[in-house]
């Protein structure tokens, strides 16, 4: 159940949790219900006989309601507890913070300045004078030069944060390098990128494999390279 199901495919369910129809972001006065259709599909293999090839055909909008309109029985089952969509960079950061918040622990180490919760894993290489703000993932690999900042923020294998660098909110992932005094705001690093000294970047996301220039400053901007 959600508070706003405008933003996502709704279902509705009979008692015995048989779906009796789908809505794909109804707007609210169509949404006759705030359960969404989200999670985990559990299919027949001669579902797939009602899929036409070569085309895009969605599960929402275009199979489920086939089989409803077939007769073909489907049934949901409500599920308690946490959900987020991730289908968008910030919601990512959410989500991977909650697991940080519920798996995290403190971190005690001299020469590091840490609080809140960490999930620090023992092969990252931390130098005297780093700084850790949780909930805060740093994975295999990761290097934290001196002076740098992980605040709220996911770094995945390999990354390396030079000298003074800072991530706050932000997801940095495999393989890129953050430059000395560059700054990582509320934004997604993809793979294997060079982020160059002094560069600041916000509310941004960067494509696998590009270099922004030392000094350049980014917001609201989505960097990537053209599709091929």
């Amino acid at each position: 159940e959600v508070e706003d199901p405008t933003e996502y495919g709704i279902v509705g369910l009979d008692k015995g949790g048989r779906v009796q129809r789908f809505k794909e972001k109804p707007s609210r006065e169509e949404a006759f219900s705030n359960l969404v259709n989200a999670g985990i599909y559990v299919l027949e293999p001669e579902v797939l006989d009602f899929i036409p090839p070569d085309q895009k055909f969605d599960f929402a909008k275009d199979l489920f309601p086939k089989l409803l309109a077939k007769g073909v029985p489907l049934y949901g089952s409500r599920i308690d507890g946490v959900w987020m969509d991730i289908g968008r960079p910030h919601d990512l950061w959410k989500a991977s913070m909650e697991i940080v918040r519920r798996e995290g622990k403190p971190l005690r180490r001299s020469g590091v300045a840490s609080e809140g919760p960490l999930i620090l894993d023992p092969t990252a290489d931390l130098e005297a004078g780093v700084t850790l703000v949780g909930p805060c993932y740093v994975g295999p690999g990761v290097v934290l030069r001196k002076g740098s900042i992980a605040d709220n923020a996911c770094l995945y294998d390999s990354v390396r944060l030079e000298g003074r660098a800072v991530v706050r909110k932000s997801i940095v992932l495999e393989g890129s390098v953050i430059g000395p005094r560059a700054e990582i705001v509320e934004s997604v690093v993809s793979r294997n990128c060079v982020i160059e000294e002094g560069a600041r970047i916000v509310d941004s996301i960067i494509g696998d494999s590009m270099t922004i220039r030392a000094g350049s400053r980014l917001e609201n901007a989505t960097v990537s390279l053209p599709p091929s």
